[in-house]
């Protein structure tokens, strides 16, 4: 009587343990005011991968919903640096 092969295992230990990312927050941590859109400078930062050449690195203001899109050339994180260092750089600071 044939008998089916058993399944092989990952070997355990092989994944990473833990977060990282350097300090690192949770999501249900962040303030009240991010939640309920009443404060103005909360940025929300995404990344669009295209079908082709073509990524965009998108940025949302949480509150008026303002949205700045940049064209990112590859999907390194040096190019999505800089693409987000050109969305903020023309903005004028918040005065305090």
């Amino acid at each position: 009587m044939a008998r089916a092969h058993q399944r092989r295992r990952r070997a355990k230990g092989r994944r990473a343990k833990g977060s990282w990312i350097e300090r690192r927050r949770p999501i249900g941590s962040r303030p009240a005011g991010v939640d309920t859109r009443s404060e103005f400078g909360h940025w929300e930062a995404d990344s669009v991968i295209g079908s082709g050449r073509c990524n965009l690195h998108t940025v949302v203001e949480r509150k008026t919903r303002f949205l700045v899109a940049r064209k990112v050339v590859g999907k390194s994180a040096a190019n999505t640096i800089a693409a987000q260092l050109a969305v903020f750089t023309p903005l004028r600071p918040r005065p305090v």
